[in-house]
């Protein structure tokens, strides 16, 4: 076993782990500084941007105490499969990174390591039981004591604004929809037949025309009932939306980008029900669909069909991002289960992966658009991330509707 096991550990320096190169590593060595544990994957959509930031973190805070401690983990869609000594040369070697990387370990089910088992057993809410994928972060003090956690999808140069990253601090963490109204006001009518000497069919005549007023304002008031009715159910049915994504969006790193990027998109008219988190999930797919069509529909407008090498591989690797997007919601339309679950974290993954394959192509061969590029990416990203936290989340999300999976 990885950890050194201790029943009921009251600090992580209580644990000691084996390195990368098969060396024990008594992590009480670490008292006095603050940790970045990180679970991390070679072959995530999510590896570049984490380890570049990782090791810029590291390079700005490791003279001031911070030490940033990377766990690979082959549990998340197979994204880390090799062995302790590639991925040891892997990081080194691309990332230049400086901070230490131990031994590859499960962090979930029956064999996850006693750290990973410490670091969980906090009452961590919205987050569960377990870790969600790949470059999950936990924060420790410098007593040993796991003070924060973060989601995957959470920048680690984010981690900057929170005290225990900088120097000399040891403190636990710091802690209108208007809706319309109408109303319908019906006259009542009045025949004053005082005059006697009118002529009986002047009476009959004033009768019909009565008769017709009123049959017209009785007609009249149910159309506006109806209208007003049907108007305060679907501003019913916006609320209703409206709560729901903002349920479902609480577990992205930014809950209020995500609600305007979803509640933009979903159509209200088309919604009979209050739309549940497997609906939204699916509305984030096709919001990073019809977002990649954009994209490869930009560059091509740019730079035409006569496109250079790098350029075509791009749109490629767009187009497989797309793909993979598309299976996801696929695999929405049938039933939910842990699988289905695996599948569609490792697709979203996966089509991450395909937008920094077309990145890096673009920047290998030197083209002078990858900054564009890079620019009409941006959002792209931050929507993927958006799907991979509501995936991750998704089987609490469903207990909040009173629902379960299969």
């Amino acid at each position: 076993m990885t950890s050194q096991f201790i029943q009921n550990p009251e600090s992580i320096f209580d644990l000691s782990v084996k390195d990368a190169r098969g060396h024990e590593v008594d992590l009480s060595t670490y008292k006095g500084k603050v940790l970045l544990i990180v679970n991390v994957a070679s072959k995530c959509g999510m590896t570049n941007s984490n380890y570049i930031e990782l090791s810029q973190l590291y390079d700005k805070y490791k003279d001031q105490g911070l030490e940033i401690l990377a766990f690979p983990c082959n549990q998340f869609g197979e994204e880390e499969p090799g062995s302790n000594d590639q991925i040891a040369d892997f990081v080194c070697t691309r990332f230049k990174s400086e901070f230490p990387i131990f031994e590859k370990i499960d962090v979930n089910g029956e064999h996850a390591s006693p750290l990973y088992k410490l670091l969980k057993s906090g009452k961590w809410g919205i987050f569960g039981d377990d870790i969600q994928w790949n470059f999950a972060k936990f924060l420790v003090d410098k007593n040993g004591q796991v003070v924060d956690r973060y989601y995957p999808t959470t920048s680690p140069l984010s981690l900057e604004k929170y005290p225990h990253v900088q120097k000399d601090q040891t403190s636990t963490k710091m802690d209108a929809i208007n809706v319309m109204k109408g109303y319908d006001k019906v006259d009542h009518l009045q025949n004053r037949a005082g005059i006697h000497s009118l002529r009986t069919h002047q009476r009959l005549k004033t009768a019909v025309t009565i008769s017709a007023i009123v049959l017209l304002t009785l007609i009249i008031g149910l159309m506006l009932a109806v209208l007003i009715r049907e108007s305060n159910t679907e501003e019913q049915q916006r609320l209703d939306a409206a709560e729901s994504i903002k349920t479902v969006c609480s577990v992205t790193q930014n809950p209020d980008s995500c609600f305007t990027a979803l509640s933009s998109s979903l159509n209200i008219s088309s919604t009979t029900t209050k739309p549940d988190p497997e609906v939204i999930l699916k509305l984030s797919l096709q919001v990073n669909v019809n977002h990649f069509s954009n994209i490869t529909s930009s560059i091509k407008s740019l730079y035409g069909n006569h496109l250079e090498v790098a350029l075509r591989d791009c749109v490629d690797q767009l187009r497989d991002a797309s793909s993979r997007l598309n299976d996801s919601m696929s695999e929405l339309n049938a039933t939910l289960t842990d699988r289905t679950v695996n599948d569609i974290q490792t697709w979203i993954s996966a089509a991450m992966t395909d937008e920094e394959t077309c990145l890096d192509g673009l920047e290998e061969m030197g083209s002078t658009v990858a900054d564009e590029v890079k620019t009409m990416m941006k959002k792209s990203k931050e929507l993927l991330s958006y799907s991979l936290a509501i995936i991750a989340n998704i089987r609490t999300l469903l207990q909040k509707f009173g629902l379960h999976m299969h």
